[in-house]
C-alpha cells in the first residue's frame, strides 16, 4: 500500500496516456496493463474510476474502433466490477445497455440452422464476449445492482422486430440467472411466461435463444422450475423435436430437455414419458 501511494500521483498521467493510445489505436499493451492494475490492484485505480469507465465505455460502444480494442476497454470494466465491486456499482448503470448492444451483433448465415460447427461458439465473436461479460457483472456485482438494469432494457428487445435484439433479450436471461438468482427467482412466474412464447417465434434462432433460456432456468432455478412450469415446458419443448427443418434447434430443445429431466421429480416426469420418449424414437 505504501508502494501504491508513491505512484498515485502519477495515476492521472498513466490515465491519460493510455487514452492516448487507445484513440490512436496504436499499440494494446498500454490497456492490457490496465487489466493487469484492475485485477491486482482495483483500489489504487479509484481516484480516476470516473475517467477510466468514461474512457472504456467511449471505446466499447463503438462500432467504428477494432473489436479487439471493443473487448479490451471491456474486459477492464467487467474486471474492476469483479475485483472491486463496491467501487464501481454505480459506473453499471451506463455499461449494461452497450453490452445488450453488442449482444445483438451477431451475422446472418443462411447454413445456421443445419451447420454441424458451431461457429457462434467462437470465444472471440462479440456477442458470445458480451454474453460472458454480462454473466461475469451478474456474479460480481450481484443481482440487486445489476438485474434492474438488465430487465429495463428486455421488454423492448423481446419486442423488437430484429430477431437479433429478440435473440440478445433471451441471451440476457440465460446469461443473468446465476449471478441475479435471488431477485430472478421472485419474478420468475413472469420471466418464464415471457420466454415460453419465443419457442415459437417464426426465427429459428430465436427458438434457439428462447431453448438456451429454458434449458439454463431448469438449472439455475430447480426443482422450484420443474415443478411450477412442466405443464407448458415439455409440451413447448417437445414441439420443437419436430422442427426437421433447423436441425439445430431440434437438438438445443433435447438439450433443454435433459436440463429440465435432470432435476424433475420422478412423479412429474413419468406423465410425459410415453410423449417424450416417441419424439426421441422418431428422431432416432
Amino acid at each position: 500500500i505504501e508502494i501504491q501511494k508513491a505512484f498515485s500521483d502519477l495515476l492521472p498521467h498513466v490515465i491519460m496516456i493510455t487514452a492516448d493510445s487507445i484513440k490512436n489505436e496504436e499499440d494494446q499493451t498500454l490497456i492490457k496493463l490496465l487489466i493487469d492494475m484492475a485485477e491486482n490492484v482495483p483500489k489504487f485505480l479509484r481516484p480516476q474510476l470516473e475517467n477510466i469507465f468514461e474512457m472504456c465505455i467511449n471505446v466499447f460502444k463503438s462500432v467504428d474502433v477494432e473489436d479487439t480494442w471493443r473487448h479490451l476497454a471491456l474486459e477492464v470494466m467487467v474486471s474492476l466490477a469483479e475485483n472491486a465491486s463496491a467501487m464501481v456499482r454505480k459506473n453499471i448503470a451506463a455499461l449494461i445497455p452497450h453490452v445488450l448492444i453488442m449482444m445483438t451483433e451477431l451475422d446472418e448465415d443462411e447454413d445456421w440452422a443445419v451447420s454441424d460447427e458451431i461457429a457462434d461458439d467462437d470465444t472471440s465473436e462479440n456477442n458470445v464476449i458480451a454474453e460472458s461479460a454480462l454473466d461475469r457483472l451478474a456474479c460480481g456485482l450481484g443481482g440487486k445492482a445489476v438485474l434492474p438494469h438488465i430487465i429495463q432494457h428486455i421488454p423492448t428487445m423481446m419486442n423488437n422486430p430484429d430477431w437479433k435484439y429478440r435473440h440478445a433479450a433471451l441471451m440476457a436471461i440465460s446469461a443473468a440467472g446465476e449471478g441475479c438468482h435471488k431477485q430472478m427467482e421472485t419474478m420468475l412466474d413472469s420471466v418464464t411466461e415471457g420466454t415460453l412464447k419465443y419457442l415459437l417465434d417464426p426465427h429459428p434462432r430465436v427458438r434457439y435463444a428462447a431453448c438456451n433460456a429454458i434449458g439454463q432456468m431448469a438449472t439455475d432455478f430447480a426443482p422450484v422450475f420443474e415443478k411450477k412450469f412442466h405443464a407448458a415446458v415439455i409440451p413447448g419443448l417437445l414441439n420443437l423435436l419436430d422442427d426437421h427443418l433447423n436441425p439445430r434447434v431440434q437438438a438445443h430443445a433435447g438439450a433443454a430437455l435433459v436440463n429440465f429431466s435432470e432435476d424433475c421429480p420422478k412423479p412429474i416426469l413419468t406423465r410425459y414419458l410415453d410423449s417424450i420418449m416417441t419424439k426421441l424414437e422418431a428422431i432416432l
